[in-house]
């Protein structure tokens, strides 16, 4: 499994406002390990994917979501995943 970690720099009040716009044009089956972050000075999003090349497959077609929505440029860290867990149990591969 693939992880990464996008950050946007903004008001998080706007920002919140732009990505529930951008969520709601993703189907939720695909959404298999998605947590959004309000911080202080933007929002973090930790985002799942089966694998690298999956995530790459699908990044053009979000960032041009991502830009309809109005969210701006994030920077993007890429990590394995080594473990997940939801509710205590663990995420299957």
């Amino acid at each position: 499994m693939h992880g990464s970690i996008w950050r946007f720099q903004g008001s998080p009040d706007d920002l919140a406002g732009r990505y529930d716009a951008l969520v709601a044009q993703i189907p939720r089956a695909s959404l298999r390990l998605h947590v959004c972050l309000r911080g202080t000075d933007g929002l973090v999003v930790f985002d799942t994917c089966p694998s690298l090349e999956d995530f790459e497959a699908t990044e053009p077609m979000l960032r041009s979501a991502m830009t309809g929505a109005g969210l701006p440029e994030p920077t993007v860290e890429h990590h394995p995943v080594h473990a997940a867990f939801i509710h205590g149990a663990p995420l299957a591969e």
